[in-house]
């Protein structure tokens, strides 16, 4: 049988008490300084230099009608959906088949990745709300959208 180590003995492979000193040269420290403001600016005009896109969507809707189910609206051919975040929240009602159209992309396909990334721009009467998808309401195989919840976007914050 093999006989205990002694608490003293350290064994030659123990990385304990082993601390690696980074040296800071001064010409490095320079380097790299001068190095992120030259590579900054050419993120920056990479990303000047690419053509402006805009996925904005533009849809127009109604104010969800009182002492109306969302079962009642989807019955006439409506989508109910809620404007919150960032201000009071307010219903929304949308066609159906424009909003779907929106949806699904693809004639086969399930909901597409694009709704949930676009900005949406809401004309309801004389007031217009710049929102993202937050939530959505959708059948697990069909084509068909039941439920849209929106958040609202300010520019300059992020909207998740």
């Amino acid at each position: 049988a093999r006989a205990a180590p002694l608490a003293e003995e350290r064994r030659a492979f123990s990385s304990k008490g082993y601390n690696i000193t980074r040296i800071r040269y001064p010409w490095k420290v320079e380097m790299l300084h001068y190095s992120w403001n030259f590579l900054k600016q050419e993120m920056i005009n990479h990303f000047q230099e690419q053509p402006q896109r805009d996925s904005t969507v533009h849809i127009r809707g109604e104010a969800w009608p009182r002492f109306t189910m969302k079962e009642e609206l989807l019955e006439k051919g409506s989508l109910p959906a809620l404007v919150g975040g960032w201000g009071p929240a307010r219903r929304v009602v949308f066609n159906k088949a424009e909003m779907e159209r929106i949806a699904f992309d693809e004639p086969d396909g399930h909901l597409s990745n694009l709704f949930k990334g676009r900005l949406f721009r809401i004309h309801v009467g004389k007031w217009i709300e710049e929102c993202v998808v937050e939530d959505v309401s959708v059948h697990p195989v069909e084509q068909e959208l039941y439920f849209v919840r929106f958040r609202r976007h300010v520019p300059g914050k992020i909207t998740t």
